[in-house]
């Protein structure tokens, strides 16, 4: 076989994605270690997995390995777009805030303070926003202002959500009858 032919570019990010999100740790080790043409969409595959082990693994090797180090962004948002995912975030961020911070390395902070607005925006339920918007305000990175836009945003959001799940509701029973 051709281990380098790229399968259809089409589905690529799509089967990278599933092969992570159902392989183990070797699988995840298998695909870190391609060079491929277009790195940051292997980047992006990689933050996939479901496995808090790997994920903790992959935000570590952002501090760790040159290949990850520089492409910080991309892997905080992409694993940021799992709840699995903004949990680990939280916990690596609590460990290496102070270190980031030291770095005055500008994108990667910047990085770190879009991808916490977008971590609250995403949170599933009010306990986990609080909880991150807990941490965000011992920092002053973060704006207590914009937090607090974020609070508004997301319970107007909650709100709309609650509208259509429950238009949802009154409608499926005649949807079904139809």
């Amino acid at each position: 076989k051709d281990v380098k032919k790229v399968p259809n570019e089409d589905i690529f990010d799509a089967l990278v994605c599933t092969a992570i999100q159902e392989g183990n740790e070797s699988v995840w080790n298998f695909v870190a270690s391609q060079n491929i043409s277009n790195p940051n969409k292997l980047i992006a595959s990689l933050a996939c997995s479901k496995n808090v082990f790997i994920i903790e693994k992959y935000l570590n090797m952002t501090r760790e390995n040159q290949k990850f180090n520089s492409k910080a962004n991309i892997v905080y948002d992409k694993v940021c777009e799992t709840q699995i995912g903004r949990s680990v975030f939280i916990d690596f961020l609590k460990v290496e805030f102070d270190r980031i911070m030291i770095s005055k390395d500008i994108v990667l902070i910047l990085s770190v303070q879009e991808t916490m607005y977008k971590v609250l925006e995403l949170s599933n339920n009010i306990t986990c926003f609080e909880k991150v918007a807990q941490f965000m305000k011992t920092k002053p990175l973060f704006s207590k202002v914009t937090i607090n836009i974020k609070r508004k945003e997301w319970n107007m959001n909650q709100a709309n959500v609650k509208i259509v799940n429950d238009w949802i509701q009154e409608n499926i029973t005649s949807f079904r009858l139809h």
